[in-house]
């Protein structure tokens, strides 16, 4: 009982933020949701995709936006108000790869628990239906850590180090499935403008209205899988960085940022070409499959 009170209490700011993160996604299709009688002010932060964007300390992108005005006794919980968390798993990942050489065996439970935690809630985000070996990898590290915690954990510090490797992987899984799914949404949808021209009796204007409003929504789409392939990106550099991962050249070629003008002009082909989803998600799940095997008998 009492390590069951210790262990809620270690992970209690993750359920404070999944909680959140449930909350933004019940209004998600609205856009906004306001919550009245709370003193406070939650900042929707986007990525920056201007090319001299601010960054952190270890060189990542700082995600923000400019503050909404201010509206006393109300909170404000956008669609994107939690790309501030975006690193906040690979931030745990990397302590944990620290705390392997220090032999910090507790701290080394405790931040393989919260990783654990956060992988579980990448794939809610990213929504897998438990089919895309995220969650699994999440559960691997509780199990992992509840072995350290025993003494009972058998593996090298090597393999540990491809454990860690794993979920950074799985979490750059999470953030290119989202990627794909926007693009897909407009796919779809600019498929369909063509067809709906010429078969439905519909005024000009009208016709205009939807095609702007599609351009619209493929612009923001688009930006959203942008910034998901370039943080998925900063957790693949961790995994290269601890030498576990070696990038084909579509992968390691840089990320460019999107074009300011014109982006509404263009197709889903050329879009594929400015977020290069296909060739992330087959090179991170050849990844996933291999690290996984280390770990299969686990």
């Amino acid at each position: 009982m009492l390590r069951f009170f210790s262990t809620s209490y270690r992970l209690l700011p993750l359920l404070v933020a999944s909680c959140l993160c449930n909350l933004v996604a019940a209004f998600a299709d609205e856009g906004t949701a306001v919550i009245p009688d709370v003193a406070a002010t939650v900042n929707a932060s986007i990525a920056s995709d201007e090319p001299n964007a601010a960054k952190d300390k270890l060189g990542r992108l700082i995600l923000r936006d400019d503050r909404p005005e201010n509206a006393r006794g109300w909170v404000v919980v956008a669609k994107t108000t939690f790309w501030p968390l975006c690193y906040e798993a690979l931030d745990h990942l990397e302590r944990a790869r620290e705390l392997v050489s220090e032999q910090e065996t507790v701290e080394l439970a405790n931040e393989l628990d919260k990783s654990g935690a956060w992988l579980k809630l990448a794939a809610s985000a990213a929504m897998t239906d438990g089919k895309a070996g995220i969650v699994q990898t999440g559960e691997l590290l509780s199990e992992v850590s509840e072995q350290i915690r025993k003494g009972e954990w058998a593996r090298s510090d090597e393999e540990t180090q491809q454990l860690i490797t794993l979920a950074e992987v799985c979490i750059a899984k999470s953030h290119v499935m989202r990627a794909k799914r926007s693009n897909k949404n407009y796919a779809n949808e600019y498929a369909g403008e063509a067809k709906k021209a010429s078969t439905q009796t519909t005024s000009k204007e009208i016709l205009q209205g939807r095609q702007q409003a599609n351009r619209a929504q493929f612009r923001y789409d688009l930006e959203q899988s942008s910034r998901h392939l370039r943080v998925a990106k900063t957790y693949l550099d961790a995994g290269a960085k601890a030498g576990h991962l070696k990038f084909p050249e579509t992968v390691a070629t840089e990320l460019q940022p999107l074009p300011e003008t014109g982006l509404e002009q263009i197709g889903p082909d050329e879009a594929d070409a400015l977020v290069p989803t296909d060739e992330y998600a087959r090179f991170i799940e050849q990844e996933r499959q291999r690290l996984a095997k280390i770990f299969a008998a686990q």
